[in-house]
């Protein structure tokens, strides 16, 4: 339940930054000024707000959270940390699909799952901490990825913000904001609502059942994260439109085929 607020907060957070660095640093000339006229907004926005669900923990779980249960607010405030150190580290994700850097990016994810998925066990299966302890899994997780960052940080980020560039940035990024926001409450939505009409337990064994489509959203991102760059160079080609019936296609009949898997 605290991840389907997290990932709802975080789209509104990031207010596509994400997307738009990966559209507009392909044909950047200075990529330090489109780099850093993304970051200062966005660190100043997640920070914000981050600041100020974590400031109202205690009243956010308690009209969140249908039932009480301890480490509710605990709960909160991990996933504001979580929030803030996922949507500083979308630039940097989103600068390696730019520049076409499969393994950097690859690298990084899976240090963060690796760490992530060890702390789970040990916080759980070792310290018994509980549910705040897949939070925590989490921001640890997310951190060691943000403290490799840094020396990219180091490299892009000046102290320049150019507000003509932004709007551009920001008239691209932020109708993705309600596409996206359609995505999320289309996979998530539905723990909320079964909380509010049964109770908790019942969203925990539905969650382990759910995992099982997992699979297929693997696939689906991982499409997603390799076409979006790809997209802008193929659209200029003369042959785009075949290109593009053909990728439709294909990914049409491998998603229509691993459903049927499934």
């Amino acid at each position: 339940l605290a991840y389907v607020l997290i990932g709802l907060l975080q789209l509104v957070l990031m207010f596509g930054m994400g997307n738009s660095l990966v559209r507009y640093l392909i044909d950047s000339t200075d990529d330090r000024r489109v780099f850093s006229s993304h970051f200062w907004p966005l660190i100043v926005v997640s920070t914000i707000g981050c600041a100020i669900l974590y400031t109202f923990a205690p009243k956010v779980a308690a009209s969140y959270f249908s039932q009480t249960m301890p480490g509710d607010t605990l709960l909160i405030r991990l996933a504001a940390v979580v929030i803030w150190l996922e949507t500083v580290n979308i630039l940097p994700y989103s600068l390696f699909r730019a520049k076409q850097k499969p393994y950097a990016y690859s690298g990084a994810l899976l240090l963060s799952v690796a760490v992530y998925g060890a702390l789970v066990i040990y916080f759980l299966g070792v310290r018994k901490t509980g549910m705040t302890g897949v939070l925590a899994a989490n921001a640890i997780g997310s951190g060691v990825v943000s403290l490799l960052f840094l020396p990219l940080f180091g490299r892009y980020v000046r102290p320049v913000f150019d507000l003509k560039l932004f709007r551009i940035y920001f008239a691209f990024g932020f109708p993705i904001i309600f596409s996206s926001l359609g995505k999320v409450l289309l996979d998530m939505a539905d723990k909320w609502i079964i909380e509010r009409l049964i109770d908790a337990k019942t969203v925990a064994y539905y969650s382990v059942g759910y995992q099982l489509g997992a699979v297929a959203n693997l696939a689906v991102a991982s499409f997603t994260l390799a076409w979006k760059p790809y997209l802008v160079r193929a659209a200029r080609a003369d042959n785009a439109q075949e290109t593009f019936s053909r990728i439709m296609t294909m990914t049409v009949a491998v998603l229509a085929a691993l459903f049927l898997t499934i």
